[in-house]
């Protein structure tokens, strides 16, 4: 109806067209021939004949031309809407004829006509990949894909399949023949192992929208996908030139690439799922423990088959058909509250201690781990858990724990004989060490008997020794220099100081001079003791001793008192060289050394540093008898021993010994069959000593002026004192005691006190001078003693008295230390 109304409707605007044209023509040559009401023509013509004249002319004119369309050009244009209607429908059958004048309409014929066969072949097309789609959504393997892909190629695109090949193979180009290797490049390559068909070469068109004749052989690659690789490849080519790789069959090839990737890739995911179910239901099924999952209401929906075991079931059948709920396997309902609640609150819960029942209603220990699965709301619909039998486990624990304990028990008894071996060991040496110290103890007995009767034997001769070492010095002062009785009295003084070295020697054995302690250089220190050596004449032209020295190369410090050390080391010296009358080697040697690897048996060293020095020499082996008495003092000879063998012993050893000792040291003594060798060891210090700076000595005379307090028992003494201090211009007052002392402070004042230390059986220095002091703490007090620095004499330096001055000492001695006490601000 549509149509026939629009062919009517073309007519219809035909005829009218033509009517006014046709109208307006037949006028106009009407008027040109002279016709019309103001023509030529006789009689002219009226208006009414001239318009009713044109009327008809243009009606006949537009009657013909529309006669003309209707019957060629609507019928033509009626069969193109109606095959375009019936194509709408459904009817791809319907076609326009394209008979007739070979103008627009025509080809407009020929269009409507290739675009139906378009769609056509599209819905065609569509259709075949529906069923396509359908036949390989129901492949089950590769194979059955591979089939639908050959089929669907020969019969929709006429492509003949010519091989399946591997990836390395189409990479490699192996196993392609030689025309399809040419064929594809690099980029087709890469597109393949991508995923995507590939057409080679893609076809040249013609004008008309058809492939040209003149095209190449075309080759169809189809990709095989298997997870995320190209595992193959299918080869279409065509057959006697019948590929038709249209547009439409382009599009086609591409939908069937991707419903072909589709199918390999649900092929791929249904293996993964099915193989993912089978070893997760083996795993199940095969598990220890027991391994359940109940719904929302407590309803058992799967266990495996430990699980029903353990509760004493025969099956899992039975388990799910007996127990309706799983609270019938709890013997305390409380757990299973827990449980639901920490599962609520946390989704999971582990190891969680309960007792579990079994189908008889006996209970065994159990522990238990589950976590919710919930719905899309966020509800818990079912839980799935495990349930492991903690009897085997304990069971098995307590075996481990016997085996454990018994493992242990071995260990701790091989252990506890290899303590009681390390014990013993221990027990021996800490015996050897008790002993070693024992002796050690003994010998400090010893030397602090021989120091103590040192002392006191070194007090009085100091007290006998004044008038022999002091007076000599005063009448020499007063002697006119060609007087007879110089010499002897430089004869007197000289024994006086060689009996004092000998109360100094005793001084030292009993620890008991007051020293100043600093910093010194180890091989200064040796050096000067050879020196000492030579000048005292020890080693003279009758023994002509070689002295071999190797001291070590860095500066080492030690904090000591200078004199006593010196003289300890000189003692060592002198008794090597005094042990053998011929001429002989004596070395000496200094070297630093760890503490720790040192001999085990010097008692006292730790892990620190010590400065060693080593004094051997050559002749007999002392014997081990003589060897360990050689540094006891008094150790002598007996008549008939040769001191090669006795080691030359006595009080010099015996001062060396206790000399090292008072500096923290160690001293050994060995012999060898080249000689015995002592050793001594001393602390080194980390400091390094101020630098000295050396001064001019001053002469200034000694002589001064002012009162000065003599406090002395011994009359000698005081008479020696007073009278050196009156010849020096001094007024001197004398008293006996320090009780004496007191009571004369009290009355008269004095500008130095010369105070004894000693003065039995009074009071003694510093009591005297804290009573001194009490009364007037700006007295200057200057100590002496004959005996020794003692903690009396440090005491009283400490509370305030200016220095201390040993006795016997010589004029110039006193006089300086009166001249500096009362200079002393």
């Amino acid at each position: 109806m549509y149509l026939r109304k629009l062919g009517q409707s073309i007519t219809l605007k035909v005829f009218l067209v033509m009517l006014v044209l046709e109208t307006c023509l037949a006028g106009g040559a009407l008027l040109l021939f002279g016709f019309g009401p103001f023509g030529s023509s006789s009689p002219p013509m009226t208006p009414t004949l001239y318009l009713l004249l044109v009327g008809t002319i243009g009606i006949i004119t537009a009657l013909a031309a529309a006669s003309i369309v209707d019957r060629l050009i609507v019928p033509r244009v009626s069969a193109i809407g109606y095959a375009l209607k019936s194509a709408q429908q459904g009817n791809f059958l319907a076609r326009v004829d394209p008979v007739g004048i070979q103008d627009e309409l025509g080809s407009c014929a020929h269009q409507v006509n290739a675009l139906i066969d378009t769609i056509k072949g599209y819905i065609e097309k569509l259709n075949e990949l529906s069923r396509i789609g359908e036949e390989l959504a129901g492949a089950l393997n590769k194979d059955e894909i591979i089939r639908v892909i050959v089929e669907v190629v020969e019969t929709q695109l006429a492509g003949k399949c010519v091989g399946i090949f591997d990836r390395d193979s189409l990479y490699n180009r192996s196993g392609l023949y030689q025309s399809y290797a040419e064929r594809l490049d690099e980029e087709q390559i890469t597109q393949l192992l991508s995923g995507q068909m590939v057409i080679d070469p893609e076809p040249k068109m013609n004008q008309a929208g058809g492939v040209a004749e003149d095209g190449d052989s075309v080759l169809l690659f189809v990709p095989l996908i298997e997870g995320d690789q190209v595992l193959d490849v299918i080869v279409f080519e065509d057959h006697q030139d019948e590929l038709q790789i249209t547009p439409v069959n382009r599009e086609f090839a591409r939908s069937l690439d991707r419903l072909i990737n589709n199918a390999l890739s649900r092929i791929n995911t249904l293996k993964d799922i099915t193989e993912a179910e089978s070893k997760y239901r083996a795993l199940f099924m095969t598990a220890v423990g027991g391994i359940y999952r109940v719904d929302a209401s407590g309803k058992f929906e799967d266990i495996n088959p430990s699980l029903a075991a353990m509760g004493g079931y025969d099956s899992v059948e039975e388990m799910l058909e007996l127990v309706t709920d799983s609270t019938q396997v709890y013997e305390n309902l409380e757990d299973r509250t827990t449980i639901l609640t920490a599962l609520e609150k946390n989704d999971r819960i582990r190891d969680y201690p309960l007792n579990f029942k079994r189908k008889d209603g006996s209970i065994f220990p159990a522990s238990l781990s589950a976590h919710t699965v919930r719905d899309m709301q966020g509800s818990i619909c079912a839980i799935e858990g495990y349930v492991a039998d903690m009897t085997e486990r304990t069971r098995r624990e307590q075996a481990e724990r016997e085996k454990m304990a018994a493992e242990a028990a071995t260990q701790a008894k091989t252990e506890m004989l290899a303590d009681l071996a390390q014990k013993n060991q221990q027990l021996e040496e800490t015996v050897e060490e008790m002993r070693q110290m024992q002796n050690q103890l003994l010998q400090s007995e010893k030397m602090a008997t021989a120091g103590s009767m040192a002392g006191a034997i070194a007090h009085d001769l100091n007290n006998v020794l004044a008038g022999l070492f002091s007076y000599p010095d005063l009448l020499l002062r007063k002697l006119p220099d060609d007087s007879g009785l110089k010499e002897p009295l430089q004869a007197m003084r000289t024994a006086g100081e060689r009996a004092v070295g000998i109360v100094n020697d005793l001084l030292l054995l009993s620890k008991g001079t007051a020293q100043t302690w600093e910093f010194h250089e180890l091989n200064v220190l040796v050096e000067n003791c050879l020196q000492h050596v030579n000048v005292t004449g020890h080693n003279n032209e009758s023994r002509s001793f070689q002295f071999e020295v190797k001291l070590c190369h860095e500066k080492v410090y030690i904090r000591c008192a200078s004199l006593p050390l010196q003289k300890a080391i000189s003692n060592l010296i002198i008794n090597r060289l005094e042990c053998r009358s011929q001429a002989g080697v004596v070395q000496i040697s200094t070297e630093l050394k760890d503490g720790h690897s040192t001999d085990q048996r010097i008692q006292g060293l730790n892990d620190a540093l010590y400065a060693v020095i080593t004094v051997q020499g050559d002749g007999a082996r002392v014997e081990q008898e003589h060897l360990e008495r050689l540094l006891l003092p008094f150790h002598y000879r007996e008549p008939g021993e040769q001191k090669e063998q006795t080691g030359c012993g006595g009080l010099g050893l015996a001062i060396a010994w206790n000399i090292i000792q008072e500096h923290h040291g160690r001293i050994t003594v060995d012999t060898t069959s080249d000689g015995s060798i002592f050793t001594v060891y001393l602390p080194i210090s980390d400091e390094l000593p101020d630098p000295v700076v050396e001064g001019e000595s001053s002469s200034e005379d000694i002589r001064g002026s002012g009162s000065i307090l003599v406090v002395d028992d011994e009359g000698l003494q005081r008479e020696i004192a007073g009278n050196i201090l009156a010849e020096l211009g001094y007024d001197v007052f004398l008293v006996s005691s320090g009780e004496a002392a007191i009571e004369y402070l009290e009355k008269q004042v004095v500008d130095l006190v010369l105070l004894d230390m000693l003065m039995p059986p009074g009071i003694n220095g510093r009591i005297t001078y804290e009573g001194i002091h009490s009364r007037n703490p700006a007295q200057k007090v200057l100590l002496t003693s004959g005996f020794s620095q003692s903690g009396d004499i440090d005491a009283t330096l400490a509370m305030g008295a200016g220095s201390f001055l040993k006795k016997p000492y010589t004029f110039q001695q006193l006089g300086e230390a009166v001249r500096d006490e009362l200079a002393r601000k």
